[in-house]
């Protein structure tokens, strides 16, 4: 079964618009970006081959979650640690700092994974709670607490180590 024009320019599309963000959420999920990028190409190819897009209700999270099982069902393959190149991660804003940036990854790396992946869907991929929970198979109201627990311990983090940084000025 293939797709049409109209499908196929359709997927183009939601490629064009949800692109990016599935390659950081890809890329965060399995750290390797390259892997990642295979992921999300393959999830697009599959998508013209079936053209199963038409039949989802919210295409967005539909995207996401195909994306997040594609990780997570090569990860399976693969067992064994991907290499994380933490710099693959981040798009290059025009005036970086990088101090910041780097206290703000680290303290990301720290998550729990269940808050991280829902605070880079929720901030990076859009999605809405009811999108990220259909995405990591939990309710609504858990994808919210999740990230407001992320929110928590980044600021903490953070925070504490701003402290850290200051105290050695006095």
């Amino acid at each position: 079964m293939g797709t049409s024009d109209h499908d196929t320019d359709e997927i183009g599309r939601l490629y064009d618009q949800y692109g990016a963000a599935l390659l950081l959420f890809a890329s965060a999920l399995s750290g390797d970006r390259t892997w990642a990028q295979d992921a999300v190409h393959h999830v697009f190819l599959k998508l013209i081959e079936n053209g199963s897009i038409c039949k989802a209700s919210d295409q967005k999270a539909f995207l996401f979650a195909c994306v997040r099982n594609a990780v997570l069902n090569d990860t399976k393959l693969r067992r064994r640690d991907a290499t994380f190149e933490a710099d693959s991660l981040w798009f290059d804003p025009p005036q970086r700092d990088y101090s910041a940036e780097k206290r703000l990854r680290l303290a990301l790396q720290a998550l729990p994974e269940d808050q991280r992946e829902v605070m880079i869907l929720h901030l990076w991929g859009e999605l809405t709670f009811a999108e990220i929970a259909e995405v990591v198979g939990t309710s609504a109201n858990t994808a919210a607490s999740r990230y407001g627990y992320a929110l928590t311990k980044l600021r903490r983090s953070i925070v504490e180590k701003e402290g850290s940084s200051c105290a050695q000025f006095r």
